[in-house]
Protein backbone atom coordinates (compact mmCIF):
# COMPACT_ATOMS: atom_id res chain seq x y z
CA UNK A 1 0.00 0.00 0.00
CA UNK A 2 1.35 3.50 -1.33
CA UNK A 3 1.85 6.42 1.81
CA UNK A 4 -0.86 8.32 -0.27
CA UNK A 5 -3.07 4.78 -0.19
CA UNK A 6 -2.60 4.68 4.01
CA UNK A 7 -3.23 8.53 4.21
CA UNK A 8 -6.31 8.37 2.68
CA UNK A 9 -7.78 5.55 4.78
CA UNK A 10 -6.86 7.13 7.77
CA UNK A 11 -7.83 10.60 7.31
CA UNK A 12 -10.38 9.96 4.76
CA UNK A 13 -13.16 12.74 5.02
CA UNK A 14 -10.59 15.06 6.53
CA UNK A 15 -8.81 15.52 3.43
CA UNK A 16 -10.38 18.60 1.89
CA UNK A 17 -8.69 18.11 -1.47
CA UNK A 18 -6.19 16.02 -3.05
CA UNK A 19 -4.44 16.35 -6.14
CA UNK A 20 -0.78 15.63 -8.32
CA UNK A 21 1.01 18.02 -10.02
CA UNK A 22 3.45 17.70 -11.84
CA UNK A 23 4.29 14.02 -9.62
CA UNK A 24 4.47 15.83 -6.54
CA UNK A 25 1.16 14.87 -4.61
CA UNK A 26 -0.91 17.50 -2.95
CA UNK A 27 -3.06 16.89 0.30
CA UNK A 28 -4.72 19.77 1.99
CA UNK A 29 -6.69 19.03 5.34
CA UNK A 30 -8.49 20.51 8.31
CA UNK A 31 -6.54 22.88 10.42
CA UNK A 32 -7.43 20.41 13.19
CA UNK A 33 -5.40 17.56 11.47
CA UNK A 34 -2.48 19.26 10.70
CA UNK A 35 -0.23 18.02 13.75
CA UNK A 36 -2.10 14.59 12.95
CA UNK A 37 -1.63 14.49 9.34
CA UNK A 38 1.99 15.77 9.63
CA UNK A 39 3.15 12.82 12.62
CA UNK A 40 1.06 9.91 10.07
CA UNK A 41 3.33 10.74 7.23
CA UNK A 42 6.96 10.51 9.57
CA UNK A 43 5.51 7.07 11.04
CA UNK A 44 3.61 5.67 8.81
CA UNK A 45 4.01 7.45 5.74
CA UNK A 46 7.76 7.40 5.39
CA UNK A 47 8.44 10.61 5.00
CA UNK A 48 11.33 11.15 6.99
CA UNK A 49 12.89 13.61 5.26
CA UNK A 50 11.89 17.22 5.79
CA UNK A 51 11.88 19.80 3.12
CA UNK A 52 10.44 22.81 3.48
CA UNK A 53 7.76 24.37 5.68
CA UNK A 54 5.99 27.93 4.22
CA UNK A 55 3.24 29.82 4.39
CA UNK A 56 0.85 31.56 1.40
CA UNK A 57 -1.58 34.43 2.26
CA UNK A 58 -5.06 34.65 0.14
CA UNK A 59 -6.23 38.09 1.52
CA UNK A 60 -9.44 37.43 -0.56
CA UNK A 61 -10.55 33.96 1.31
CA UNK A 62 -11.64 33.13 4.77
CA UNK A 63 -9.24 31.80 6.69
CA UNK A 64 -6.55 33.98 4.74
CA UNK A 65 -3.21 31.67 5.47
CA UNK A 66 -2.09 28.28 4.07
CA UNK A 67 0.21 26.87 5.84
CA UNK A 68 2.35 24.17 3.34
CA UNK A 69 4.37 21.35 4.12
CA UNK A 70 6.84 19.86 2.06
CA UNK A 71 8.29 16.07 3.06
CA UNK A 72 9.88 13.67 1.35
CA UNK A 73 9.60 9.78 1.47
CA UNK A 74 12.78 8.51 1.76
CA UNK A 75 12.03 4.77 0.14
CA UNK A 76 10.15 5.68 -2.74
CA UNK A 77 11.46 9.65 -3.01
CA UNK A 78 8.23 10.76 -3.36
CA UNK A 79 7.84 14.37 -2.24
CA UNK A 80 4.60 15.10 -0.65
CA UNK A 81 2.86 18.36 0.11
CA UNK A 82 0.61 18.49 3.27
CA UNK A 83 -1.48 22.47 3.36
CA UNK A 84 -3.90 23.46 5.59
CA UNK A 85 -5.78 26.70 5.87
CA UNK A 86 -5.25 28.83 9.23
CA UNK A 87 -6.77 32.35 10.49
CA UNK A 88 -3.35 32.77 12.55
CA UNK A 89 -2.86 29.99 14.86
CA UNK A 90 -1.22 26.34 14.21
CA UNK A 91 0.32 23.83 15.78
CA UNK A 92 4.52 23.47 15.77
CA UNK A 93 5.58 20.76 14.21
CA UNK A 94 9.45 21.09 16.04
CA UNK A 95 8.22 18.05 17.97
CA UNK A 96 8.14 15.77 14.60
CA UNK A 97 10.92 17.51 12.40
CA UNK A 98 13.70 19.93 14.22
CA UNK A 99 14.24 21.63 10.79
CA UNK A 100 10.79 23.44 11.17
CA UNK A 101 12.26 25.42 13.88
CA UNK A 102 13.59 28.11 12.15
CA UNK A 103 11.05 27.71 9.18
CA UNK A 104 8.52 28.42 11.49
CA UNK A 105 9.95 31.32 12.71
CA UNK A 106 10.31 32.63 9.07
CA UNK A 107 6.68 32.20 8.49
CA UNK A 108 5.85 34.25 11.85
CA UNK A 109 8.24 36.52 10.80
CA UNK A 110 6.88 37.21 7.36
CA UNK A 111 3.16 36.50 7.62
CA UNK A 112 2.42 36.32 11.34
CA UNK A 113 1.16 32.72 11.89
CA UNK A 114 1.32 32.04 15.63
CA UNK A 115 3.15 28.10 15.98
CA UNK A 116 1.59 26.90 19.39
CA UNK A 117 4.06 25.10 20.92
CA UNK A 118 6.90 26.01 19.52
CA UNK A 119 10.22 26.64 21.68
CA UNK A 120 11.28 30.01 20.64
CA UNK A 121 9.30 31.72 18.18
CA UNK A 122 10.79 35.17 17.53
CA UNK A 123 11.39 36.89 14.72
CA UNK A 124 14.70 36.26 12.58
CA UNK A 125 14.07 39.02 9.61
CA UNK A 126 13.12 42.19 10.94
CA UNK A 127 13.33 43.92 14.09
CA UNK A 128 11.32 42.36 17.14
CA UNK A 129 8.83 45.56 17.30
CA UNK A 130 8.52 46.11 14.17
CA UNK A 131 4.69 46.65 13.38
CA UNK A 132 3.58 44.71 10.44
CA UNK A 133 4.47 41.31 8.91
CA UNK A 134 5.86 41.95 5.03
CA UNK A 135 5.05 39.28 3.13
CA UNK A 136 1.05 39.63 3.35
CA UNK A 137 -0.69 41.00 0.26
CA UNK A 138 -2.03 44.48 2.84
CA UNK A 139 1.15 45.57 2.88
CA UNK A 140 1.96 47.76 -0.37
CA UNK A 141 4.88 47.08 -2.87
CA UNK A 142 6.46 50.42 -1.95
CA UNK A 143 6.67 49.52 1.98
CA UNK A 144 5.30 51.10 4.73
CA UNK A 145 6.88 54.33 7.03
CA UNK A 146 7.21 52.94 10.23
CA UNK A 147 8.95 54.26 12.91
CA UNK A 148 10.02 51.21 15.70
CA UNK A 149 12.33 51.59 18.80
CA UNK A 150 14.70 48.71 17.37
CA UNK A 151 15.73 50.66 14.18
CA UNK A 152 18.87 49.51 12.41
CA UNK A 153 21.62 50.88 13.45
CA UNK A 154 24.25 52.85 10.96
CA UNK A 155 27.70 51.68 11.10
CA UNK A 156 30.58 54.23 10.01
CA UNK A 157 32.02 53.07 6.91
CA UNK A 158 35.56 52.86 6.60
CA UNK A 159 37.82 52.45 3.51
CA UNK A 160 40.83 50.19 3.80
CA UNK A 161 43.73 51.04 1.67
CA UNK A 162 45.91 48.50 0.89
CA UNK A 163 49.65 49.28 0.21
CA UNK A 164 51.41 47.20 -2.23
CA UNK A 165 54.57 46.03 -0.65
CA UNK A 166 58.32 46.98 -1.57
CA UNK A 167 59.96 45.19 -3.48
CA UNK A 168 64.06 45.13 -2.60
CA UNK A 169 63.87 44.86 1.03
CA UNK A 170 64.74 41.49 2.62
CA UNK A 171 62.20 41.56 4.79
CA UNK A 172 59.24 41.16 1.77
CA UNK A 173 61.30 38.30 -0.01
CA UNK A 174 57.74 36.22 0.08
CA UNK A 175 55.45 39.10 -0.88
CA UNK A 176 58.18 39.66 -3.79
CA UNK A 177 57.37 35.71 -4.68
CA UNK A 178 53.88 36.27 -4.56
CA UNK A 179 54.20 39.22 -6.94
CA UNK A 180 55.89 37.56 -9.58
CA UNK A 181 54.01 34.18 -8.81
CA UNK A 182 50.25 37.14 -9.89
CA UNK A 183 52.33 37.96 -12.66
CA UNK A 184 52.83 34.66 -14.22
CA UNK A 185 49.26 33.45 -13.85
CA UNK A 186 48.60 36.74 -15.65
CA UNK A 187 50.85 36.03 -18.32
CA UNK A 188 49.10 32.44 -18.55
CA UNK A 189 45.76 33.49 -18.17
CA UNK A 190 46.40 36.23 -21.47
CA UNK A 191 47.98 33.43 -23.47
CA UNK A 192 45.05 30.85 -22.99
CA UNK A 193 42.77 33.16 -25.41
CA UNK A 194 45.29 33.25 -28.06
Amino acid sequence: MSPIEKFTARFGEKILAQGDRLGELSVRVAPEEWLAAAKFLRDEGGCKQFVDLLAVHFPERAPELDVVLHVRNTETMEFIRLKAATAKDCPSLTSIWAGADWCEREAFDLFGIHFTGHPNLTRIYMPDDYPVHPMRKEIPLEGINATYAGGFESFPRTVRSRKPPTIGSSDNFLAVRLQNRQVSKRQRFSWSFY
